[in-house]
């Protein structure tokens, strides 16, 4: 086997199949990108800032895009104040032709922001106006940078477009009371909750068919979903059938799918590997994270119990602890140690969790180049 480019890497792995090499794929979000590069963070697009990552690190690439505005939109006048501690509170109001609706969120100096109060105050009068916000015709969004991605990515890495398959973490996100409230809708409304579901995952599923009909997207990334806060029962419930409907859609283009789930995730690949069985095609599943953010402590077994219906993207690094904090050494032991439990007959891309801004670069340098040392195939058990 020649050697395969960083972007026949990836999709390799992500079909199950054993590449020349195990990916490494660091996940450089704005966080790290921003401090990195010197930029306010949200000044530049983030996948500009993560192709010139990888081209800096020689690494395989993740390309991260969202289908652009509509001119359909309901439009959002916004009030930003500057609080005491200098951290910045937003408000947006949107003016619906149903009524308006308004959500809170703040944004701390060197931290991710948080919603104060959301936009659905109350279920049974909020929820045709907030149709009017987030149900936009597809269709009618700007691809224009999915495009750009693809032309300036080249080969250097896959472009993953985002489609929001999480029905709990979208009405959490939307839902005055966040994930507690969300919880109690589904028991006290259920058939309101029922409704709206049936139009978030048709609207899923013609997302993800815009974007793989009019764009060169290399992956669907379904978004928004926190495994230490999502019961096993809601996932399988509310997200499964949503993640299923996608799942064949991009199976229809011959696209791989990712599903990204934060958090204490060990108890939802049950249903990720049932879901991906069910419809004859693999399903990336990312972050797997090590205690104490995720659950993933044991690479071995679930290799051997998902690994032929889920392609596993991660590692066993603590990125606060190990790779922010640790050593070189530390850092080629937890690669090392992940590639050799779990790297066998392909399926595997080696990644993390939000790699911390402040990570030292030689760290960051020991984690791609144990895995380009160790990765190669057939891999070396010693």
């Amino acid at each position: 086997m020649g050697e395969m480019t960083p972007r026949e890497r990836l999709i390799s792995a992500a079909c199950l199949e054993e590449p020349d090499g195990v990916p490494v794929q660091p996940e450089l979000w704005d966080d790290w990108t921003s401090v990195f590069f010197e930029v306010p963070r949200g000044s530049v697009p983030l996948w500009k800032l993560q192709i010139k990552a990888t081209n800096y690190f020689k690494c395989d690439g993740w390309f991260c895009v969202s289908l652009g505005k509509s001119q359909e939109e309901v439009s959002a006048v916004a009030n930003i104040i500057r609080l005491e501690d200098g951290s910045e509170e937003t408000k947006l109001l949107f003016r619906t032709p149903r009524g308006d609706l308004q959500t809170v969120t703040v944004n701390p100096i060197e931290d991710a922001g948080f919603v104060k109060e959301g936009l659905v105050k109350n279920l049974e009068q909020d929820l045709d106006k907030l149709d009017c916000i987030v149900f936009v015709d597809p269709w009618t969004r700007d691809t224009s940078q999915i495009g750009e991605a693809s032309r300036c990515g080249g080969d250097s890495g896959v472009v993953s477009v985002g489609v929001s398959t999480s029905f709990f973490d979208f009405w959490a996100a939307h839902r005055d009371g966040g994930y507690t409230q969300a919880i109690y809708d589904f028991f006290d409304y259920p058939e309101l909750m029922k409704a709206f579901h049936e139009k978030f995952s048709d609207f899923a599923v013609e997302t993800a068919q815009v974007i793989l009909t009019k764009t060169e997207a290399d992956e669907i990334l379904g978004t928004g979903a926190n495994a230490s806060i999502t019961n096993p029962k809601i996932l399988e419930e509310w997200d499964a059938p949503v993640i299923k409907r996608v799942l064949k859609v991009c199976k229809e283009y011959g696209v791989p799918f990712q599903c990204h789930i934060h958090g204490k995730c060990r108890e939802c690949l049950p249903t990720m590997a049932k879901t991906a069985s069910e419809v004859s095609m693999p399903i990336t599943v990312s972050p797997l994270e090590p205690p104490p953010k995720g659950n993933i402590d044991d690479w071995e077994e679930i290799k051997q119990k998902y690994g032929h219906q889920l392609c596993l993207r991660g590692s066993s690094i603590d990125t606060l602890r190990i790779l922010a904090q640790g050593t070189p050494k530390d850092v080629e032991r937890e690669v090392r140690s992940t590639i050799i439990k779990a790297a066998d007959s392909g399926g595997l891309i080696v990644s993390g969790e939000g790699e911390p801004r402040h990570t030292p670069l030689e760290n960051m340098w020991a984690y791609i180049k144990t895995a380009r040392k160790f990765g190669r195939y057939p891999i070396s058990h010693f």
